[in-house]
């Protein structure tokens, strides 16, 4: 397997394609943590003290995510 081209986009809107993401993305941190709301994802997409990225792959799956607080 090749390297893969990924681009970071800071995320300031929670969508749907963004909340599905984070939960599809969460079990390989976390198998006891909970997938965040919709409501929850807009928060800290929203929130001054905090910044939230996604990576998305060259066909535009995202394939990451980073929040920074």
């Amino acid at each position: 397997m090749g390297p893969r081209d990924v681009t970071v986009h800071e995320i300031t809107e929670a969508s749907d394609e963004i909340v599905e993401s984070i939960a599809r993305l969460l079990p390989q941190l976390s198998s006891s943590s909970s997938a965040p709301t919709g409501r929850e994802v807009a928060e800290m997409a929203s929130s001054p003290a905090t910044v939230l990225f996604v990576a998305r792959e060259e066909g535009g799956r995202i394939v990451g995510s980073l929040t920074l607080a």
